[in-house]
């Protein structure tokens, strides 16, 4: 009887020499920005030159959240809903991470009116 012989090959790229970190952009809220209400919605998007492993906010220098990037994704979105902090000047950090441990900053400062 014949056999059934199936093969599988897999194809992937390794970045060892990926020394470019993710660029964020389109960040909410913009710099300068004044928001109200009770949540507001942060965001941003990220891209690589490669991909995209992850993108973390901070508010005030406090944790809020992480968007895990699906696949290997060339770009990638953040978004959280923020109960809005007291009055006054805030600052928003977003931290795009790509496979190679690359590390991409945008510090927004804005004004909860």
């Amino acid at each position: 009887t014949p056999s059934d012989t199936s093969s599988f090959m897999s194809y992937y790229k390794v970045y060892s020499s990926d020394t470019t970190a993710p660029t964020l952009f389109w960040s909410s809220p913009g710099p300068a920005q004044t928001v109200s209400g009770r949540t507001f919605g942060v965001s941003v998007f990220s891209s690589d030159d490669h991909a995209v492993k992850e993108v973390k906010l901070y508010m005030d220098g406090a944790y809020m959240a992480t968007t895990a990037c699906e696949n290997v994704g060339f770009r990638c979105q953040l978004y959280y809903e923020w109960s809005v902090g007291a009055p006054g000047q805030h600052t928003a950090r977003f931290e795009a991470t790509d496979w190679m441990g690359n590390v991409g900053v945008e510090t927004v400062n804005f004004t909860v009116g």
